[in-house]
């Protein structure tokens, strides 16, 4: 729970070490902005299963399994104009269905 200008610090640090320790991380977050930011790869978990896994841009951009689009359309859009656009997609999964 950092603040905005603290936490695009802390990410920035990140990636400079990265690129200059050589170093990989593994990051767990529900922040979908935060994973396009510093996210190379992607996987998605749903009830402790991974369910899709990709680059992040693909991942987040054109999410194949249901859970993953249902995550992403969660995401508050700030731009009134993509608001309009945006509709909700729901996750059921297979359990529920039967």
């Amino acid at each position: 729970m950092l603040d905005v200008s603290l936490r695009a610090q802390m990410l920035d640090l990140m990636l400079q070490l990265q690129d200059e320790l050589k170093l990989a991380y593994v990051f767990v977050s529900h922040d979908i902005s935060v994973i396009r930011y510093i996210c190379d790869r992607v996987a998605v978990m749903y009830r402790g299963q991974v369910v899709e896994t990709g680059e992040a841009e693909q991942v987040c951009g054109d999410p194949v399994h249901s859970y993953t689009k249902a995550l992403l359309s969660a995401v508050p859009r700030p731009d009134p104009r993509e608001r309009r656009m945006h509709t909700r997609h729901r996750y059921v999964s297979a359990a529920a269905q039967i």
